[in-house]
């Protein structure tokens, strides 16, 4: 499964916070260079730049 798709599903199934939403936040963290973030900017940088 791609990576982009990987963020996007563990958002939809996972409305509180688990392993597979820390997972999902530490790779969005990645793709943004290590600069550190919430879940949902996390989210709003996943969606606009990975997606």
């Amino acid at each position: 499964v791609p990576l982009k798709t990987q963020h996007k599903a563990t958002y939809e199934r996972n409305q509180t916070p688990n392993e597979d939403t820390v997972l999902a936040t530490e790779n969005c963290v990645n793709w943004i260079n290590g600069i550190q973030t919430d879940f949902q900017y996390c989210l709003l940088v996943t969606n606009s730049v990975i997606l």
